[in-house]
This record gives structure tokens, C-alpha cells and sequence, in this order.
């Protein structure tokens, strides 16, 4: 596994710091996942225990493809305001944070057989050289609990985004999962993290996020073609799930090279 981390990355972020191979080595030993970006975001290294706790083949497939500081899904998730804190010179920790982990690896097109759910504690620092010069931040992740979905989750999600412009019935979708709703509603909520309810929302807003991508429609029309009134509640729903007015997040996410954001 050793010879499979992204060394050049780390090596080339500890070099402006004056470090030595010693610390490479510590930081690919170390047995909880680490990411280190560049200062301007730029994730550039990750170690073994990284790619064995979110199995991703090869560090290749994320490292210097990604920058989490032009990740317009960071609030969604809660932690934007400590990642920047982070590259902003600071120490940063945020507890117990659902990470659908399966989203990470459909963006940069690596296999998901199911959806995976992470419970992470997530703690960043800057990294800095001996004139105390910020050259970048390690982020490390401590996981506390993880889910994978079963194959009734898998039918009511799948019921969900065939029906998404439909209005929302907790029974039919537990009858699709050949569920009583209460058993239904627990199962949902322990395997993904959240109310079948709330993944309705979620995969509404998601649906709109992609027709906001369209440079032919106007911010209206794309909420009118999700079956949703722009004006009111859901324009405000959208900034609670993105952190990001409509007119904000189609200006960032077309600057993206990942895929937009699906449930």
C-alpha cells in the first residue's frame, strides 16, 4: 500500500516547509486518514489509511483533481465555515458530520456498488514552514460509525427519484421498500442518516441544482421544470440545503469539473 500514496504531493508541500522523508513517512504510517492540500485548496496528497477506509483504488483518481475550497457542497454538510477557518491559518474541528462517501467517488467516476454513509470527526490545521509561513493543510477524519444501504433503502430511494415531482407519501414509498412505515421510517433514517422525507427534499433540490446548470433557462424556469414556485419557501429551502442563494451556487458550480452533486 505504501507505494501507492501520492508521495510527490506530500513531498513537494514538505519541501517548501524544509522537512525531510521522515515526516512522509510518519504522515503515511499514521493510522487515521489524512488529506494535505495546497493553500489554495488543492488537495495534492492523502495517505494509505485514507485509501483503505473510503476504498479508493489510487490516490490518482482525487489528488489534484479536487479543491475543497471551490466545493459549493461544504455548507451543505455543515463544515464550511471550519474548512475555511483552516486555510485561513487556524485550527478547526467539527464532530460527528454525515458524509456520503459514495458521492465523493461518483464525482470523480470510481465504482459505487451501494450508498455509504460515514459519521466522521473531522479536524483541519494549517501546516506551516520555519519562517511560519502557512504551505498548506492537513485535514484528519476519524470515523465513528458507517452505513451501507440495504436492499429495501435501495428500492425506496429508488421509488424516490423515480416520483421526485410527485407529491411525497411515506406509504407508498414504504410499500415500494415491502415495508410497514414505522419499521420503514427507522430502517431509512439508521441506514442513510436521514428522514425518508428529508432524502425527498434533498433529491428535489438535487434536480434543481442540475437545472440550474443550464445556461439557457433562467433561475425561475428552472425551478418552475422541478414542479417548484420560486418565490417563498423553496428558494429559501435551497440556501438552508446549500448554504448558497440559486444565482450563487449556478455561478460557482459551473466553474466545477466534477459532476453536479446527486443524491
Amino acid at each position: 500500500m505504501k507505494n501507492s500514496i501520492s508521495r510527490e504531493g506530500m513531498q513537494a508541500l514538505l519541501l517548501l516547509a524544509g522537512s525531510n522523508d521522515l515526516f512522509c513517512d510518519l504522515i503515511e504510517s499514521f493510522p487515521y486518514p489524512i488529506q494535505l492540500y495546497k493553500p489554495d485548496g488543492l488537495l495534492v496528497a492523502v495517505n494509505a489509511a485514507f485509501l483503505k477506509e473510503f476504498s479508493i483504488p489510487h490516490p490518482s483518481l482525487i489528488v489534484g483533481k479536487y479543491n475543497i475550497l471551490q466545493d459549493p457542497t461544504l455548507a451543505e454538510y455543515g463544515v464550511s465555515e471550519e474548512v475555511r477557518t483552516a486555510f485561513e491559518g487556524k485550527p478547526a474541528c467539527v464532530m460527528n458530520i454525515p458524509a456520503p462517501v459514495h458521492k465523493l467517488k461518483q464525482w470523480f467516476h470510481i465504482p459505487v456498488k451501494s450508498t455509504e454513509l460515514f459519521y466522521l470527526d473531522i479536524s483541519s490545521f494549517p501546516l506551516r514552514n520555519d519562517q511560519n509561513e502557512m504551505i498548506g493543510v492537513a485535514i484528519v477524519y476519524v470515523t465513528r460509525r458507517k452505513y451501507q444501504d440495504r436492499e429495501e433503502i435501495v428500492k425506496a430511494k429508488e421509488y424516490i427519484e423515480s416520483h421526485w415531482l410527485e407529491k411525497f407519501s411515506v406509504e407508498e414509498v414504504a410499500k415500494a421498500a415491502l415495508m410497514s412505515v414505522a419499521h420503514f421510517e427507522r430502517t431509512f433514517k439508521a441506514c442513510t442518516g436521514m428522514t425518508p422525507h428529508d432524502y425527498y427534499i434533498k433529491t428535489k433540490v438535487n434536480r434543481l441544482k442540475e437545472a440550474l446548470l443550464n445556461q439557457n433557462k433562467g433561475v425561475e424556469q428552472a425551478f418552475s421544470e422541478c414542479g417548484l414556485p420560486y418565490h417563498g419557501y423553496y428558494a429559501q429551502l435551497f440556501k438552508r440545503e446549500t448554504g448558497l442563494t440559486p444565482s450563487e451556487y449556478r455561478k460557482i458550480a459551473q466553474t466545477q469539473t466534477r459532476p453536479i452533486d446527486k443524491p
